[in-house]
């Protein structure tokens, strides 16, 4: 892990450290999320084009949304606003997701959505009447857009849908399955230390020429990392440091388990966001990365969600970071 990510999330947790500070900053993020969150809609649709290069490769844009969704709902369901303008805020998120038009970022992302709202539903802060207000309006509001841009909306939503609903693994993984069989290969090599950093590129390109034609590969496109964070990291420092890693994503995950479901303050917001961002990790990390230097610009976000949660104060009473 870079020094400068650990200094980042160190430094988060001294500048959001009360209540104020950490409001504002929900509602700064929630607002520049709004617009890069329309705007990469619009990119994605081919109606404008995106001024960073972050987000040209698509698949940016699944950590982005699994680690912004939690802070915009927090946003969401703090503050006192009319039904109406509340689930357009939702409909608006889940329209965001949807046109990520990537099946593990729907996976990650609704898991987080329905997580959220299930504990603010049970917390009393929020009201069931807005399923039939975002329902509505996410529908209307697509099949309009789909309307005015020439259907360019439905043939990416069917794409998705072939995949998700196939039964043939490489059509599910878009052919990852490949990709993850070379991975263990030579994982049973170095199980305990590993190949090293930015080594993954050689040996596949070493795995390719050996066994593409035997193992009759579809793809002999050379990959630079596994589309897998547990075998990335497993094929870089072996299993037991893969372990360590995955031992310090549950962490927080049990720890705002446990708040949730047995502390007195069972409505906590921020205790919610955490639990969502931290599982929507997990599940992301089967088929996508977020820690390495290729994903280091969008994985601030996830430093700063652990750079607050780190500092989080366990002390019921106070409600407060320490």
């Amino acid at each position: 892990m870079p020094l400068e990510m650990l200094a980042g999330a160190w430094l988060v947790s001294l500048l959001i450290n009360d209540d104020k500070r950490r409001d504002i900053f929900v509602k700064t993020f929630f607002y520049i999320n709004m617009i890069a969150g329309l705007w990469i809609v619009a990119e994605q649709i081919g109606i404008a084009k995106f001024p960073s290069p972050t987000f040209s490769n698509h698949n940016m844009l699944g950590p982005y949304l699994y680690l912004a969704i939690p802070f915009n709902f927090i946003y969401i369901i703090q503050q006192k606003m009319h039904s109406f303008l509340r689930a357009l805020y939702i409909v608006i998120n889940i329209i965001f997701v949807i046109f990520s038009f990537s099946s593990i970022t729907y996976a990650a992302c609704f898991f987080e959505i329905f997580i959220i709202m299930f504990f603010a539903y049970r917390a009393k802060l929020l009201d069931l009447k807005l399923i039939p207000y975002f329902c509505a309006i996410s529908l209307g509001s697509i099949f309009l857009l789909n309307f005015f841009i020439g259907d360019k909306i439905t043939p990416l939503l069917m794409r998705e849908m072939k995949q998700i609903s196939s039964g043939d693994i490489k059509t599910l993984t878009t052919k990852r399955d490949e990709i993850w069989l070379a991975a263990l290969y030579y994982i049973k090599q170095k199980p305990f230390f590993g190949w090293g950093v930015n080594k993954f590129a050689a040996v596949h390109k070493e795995f390719l020429e050996a066994f593409a034609d035997t193992l009759k590969l579809t793809s002999k496109r050379v990959f630079v990392h596994v589309h897998n964070l547990y075998l990335m990291i497993a094929f870089e420092v072996g299993i037991p440091g893969m372990l360590i890693f995955l031992t310090a994503m549950l962490l927080p995950i049990w720890d705002s388990f446990k708040r949730l479901f047995f502390s007195a303050n069972k409505g906590d917001v921020w205790v919610i966001a955490f639990f969502s961002m931290f599982l929507g990790q997990l599940i992301y990390s089967l088929a996508g990365e977020m820690i390495h230097h290729m994903r280091a610009d969008v994985a601030v976000l996830l430093w700063v969600c652990w750079g607050i949660f780190s500092v989080y104060d366990k002390n019921e009473k106070t409600q407060t970071l320490a």
